[in-house]
């Protein structure tokens, strides 16, 4: 089995340093299983179920949201601290406890080992999986209960470090903030605050201020990264995993010396930005099937390849792109709680859909290939109580029941008369949605009461020719695990490799992840055509939005590019079977905010390029 190696020597200096730094107050609950536990036994106990409750588990029944983070940084300032201070204190704790940073990624991929005795499947595939259902309908829902059990330790962490400040006037006011304090997202996809860019500064900073009881310190950022300690001694992975002291986005080198490019990442992020707010809108606005929703196997857009879009953008062949070993980097965290707040939201814009039979053909740590999943399934290795039972897709349908709720979804109304409250802020949520990611966003954490249109900033397509094009891409196996890139293009590609999504005719990119390359499987992924054509049709540079003259337009003017984790140019080669196409739809465009545009006719197939090594039509 894949496994970590220590050295006993220092195994026993960690037992020792864990044993004389937990110390902790009990946690006060009046239900559930963790009524008469403390940190300190929780973070020491090796043996017996720890159910997964989140933070409803520890006491109290208040829903609180979980906010986005550059609003829970600028308006929350107590709870930005304890949250601070409270992963730091989290990433600290012994690898080899059950309830570390480091045991609690690590359920997500490597180090393929069972988590709270959820043991694996009997076949070799718990050797080289983790427990993550990639390439499934129950993708989603899976990571439901994993961010509630991270949340719920990271609240426990964050109580223990608030119970060491001295007291006084500051650890009284942390201690009322803590009661609301929830793990906050991370909106990629939305036009960023006024003045900020697409990756948030905080996640940025090697060293950031905090402040605690005798004022501001400057402590390592641990959203930056995770330190490991020690570096484990992963088996049958790629060397540099065996070198790397941390957690890295774009990686300057491949050796312990290698850096974070974060300049990089948020150069790229936000290059693509546009691309993936047109993603999320029609995710919202006009996705209504569970099983196309949630798995890259299904043609067309999804959950799953919109979120590996920004994984591998993030990582750039760092962390955050090799699916078992992303969940080491922080930012996992705040991505992953994004795409349950959207899959909260899709949810209650169709309320009728959830998770039906479908066999999934990629192995996970406890099931094999080519196994049926449905609602029931249980969702391991996150217990749902103390005699061993787990929680399912239908047992998590309502998500607070962790505890938790999302903005989006407070104060909602279902009249759709009045738009705007007194306050001036949408009161329905296709109005919500529409405020935040349609053809008339306004950035985040500002007032959408006087909303105006946002051509040059918006990703979503206005409809105007009444038509929805898509840059549809298949490909049939992967030759190598990692990410497989395509970028598009309108007009001659200038830039060097790593410029592409800088060059002036880039229009978008998407990734495919795997894992591993030793099931076969047909996956799908997309990249949003109509407000580039929109934009063309604007400047005069295309005649119509009419299926005629966009075909002639694609036809000179698409280009695209496929690159894989090294950057390499490589056309087809790593993807055998690749399929690119254009492929089409009438558009009923809205006419009010409290409207999403309608499909009116069926998709159908504009260009198509089988095997396309020439990279354009």
């Amino acid at each position: 089995m894949a496994r970590f190696c220590l050295p006993l020597t220092t195994f026993l200096l960690s037992i020792v340093y864990f044993c004389a730094s937990s110390t902790c107050t009990p946690v006060n609950s009046n239900s559930g299983p963790h009524v008469t536990r403390d940190l300190s036994s929780l973070l020491q106990r090796e043996d017996g179920i720890f159910s997964v409750l989140g933070v409803a588990g520890l006491g109290g029944t208040a829903i609180h949201p979980r906010l986005e983070i550059r609003d829970l940084e600028r308006n929350y300032p107590d709870r930005w601290n304890i949250f601070l201070l409270g992963l730091q204190r989290f990433q600290s704790v012994s690898q080899y406890d059950k309830l570390s940073y480091f045991q609690i990624a690590g359920i997500h991929g490597r180090p393929f080992m069972p988590w709270d005795g959820a043991q694996g499947d009997d076949s070799f595939w718990s050797h080289y999986s983790g427990y993550c259902t990639h390439d499934s309908n129950l993708f989603p829902t899976w990571h439901r209960p994993y961010l509630a059990l991270f949340e719920e330790v990271l609240y426990l962490n964050c109580r223990e470090a608030i119970s060491g400040l001295p007291d006084g006037e500051v650890k009284a006011r942390y201690f009322q903030a803590l009661s609301s304090f929830r793990l906050p997202y991370w909106d990629w996809a939305a036009i960023p605050p006024t003045g900020e860019g697409t990756l948030p500064a905080s996640v940025q900073k090697e060293m950031i201020d905090v402040v605690g009881a005798n004022g501001t310190l400057t402590i390592r950022n641990p959203l930056h990264g995770y330190k490991f300690h020690p570096i484990p001694t992963w088996v049958q992975g790629e060397q540099r995993w065996n070198k790397y002291p941390s957690t890295v986005r774009n990686p300057t080198t491949k050796d312990a010396n290698a850096q974070s490019n974060d300049t990089k990442t948020a150069l790229d992020l936000e290059s693509n930005r546009k691309s993936m707010q047109a993603r999320i809108y029609d995710f919202l606005a006009m996705q209504h099937e569970y099983l196309n929703m949630s798995t890259k196997l299904i043609p067309g857009d999804s959950m799953e390849s919109i979120h590996g879009t920004i994984h591998d953008t993030v990582g750039g062949d760092g962390t955050m792109t090799w699916l078992f070993y992303s969940a080491y980097d922080p930012i996992f965290w705040l991505h992953h709680c994004n795409v349950d707040r959207l899959l909260a939201m899709w949810q209650t814009l169709n309320p009728n859909e959830w998770v039906e039979s479908f066999m999934t053909p990629s192995p996970t740590f406890y099931t094999p290939a080519n196994y049926t999943v449905d609602g029931n399934t249980p969702l391991k290795p996150f217990h749902k109580d103390d005699t061993g039972n787990f929680w399912t897709s239908n047992s998590i349908r309502d998500h607070t029941i962790f505890g938790y709720t999302y903005p989006d979804l407070i104060g909602l109304t279902n009249a759709t008369r009045h738009t705007l409250s007194a306050r001036g802020k949408p009161t329905t949520l296709i109005a919500r949605v529409n405020a935040l990611y349609g053809p008339n966003a306004s950035p985040l954490l500002q007032d959408p009461s006087h909303l105006k249109r946002g051509i040059a900033t918006t990703g979503a397509p206005h409809f105007t020719g009444k038509r929805q094009y898509t840059l549809t891409v298949q490909v049939s196996e992967f030759r190598d695990p990692g990410a497989l890139k395509i970028f598009a293009f309108f007009g001659k590609v200038q830039s060097k490799i790593v410029e592409w999504p800088q060059d002036v005719g880039f229009v978008g990119v998407t990734s495919m992840l795997t894992a591993s390359k030793d099931t076969m499987k047909e996956t799908h992924t997309v990249i949003p055509l109509t407000p580039a054509l929109e934009a063309k049709a604007r400047a005069g540079e295309l005649r119509s939005l009419g299926e005629g003259d966009v075909k002639k337009f694609l036809r000179r003017q698409l280009r695209w590019r496929v690159a894989n984790n090294d950057l390499t140019d490589c056309e087809t080669e790593e993807a055998p079977g690749l399929q690119i196409s254009v492929t089409w739809k009438e558009i009923e465009p809205a006419v009010s905010m409290d409207e999403f545009p309608r499909p009116t006719g069926e998709v159908k197939e504009l260009l198509c390029a089988a095997e396309a090594k020439k990279g354009h039509f």
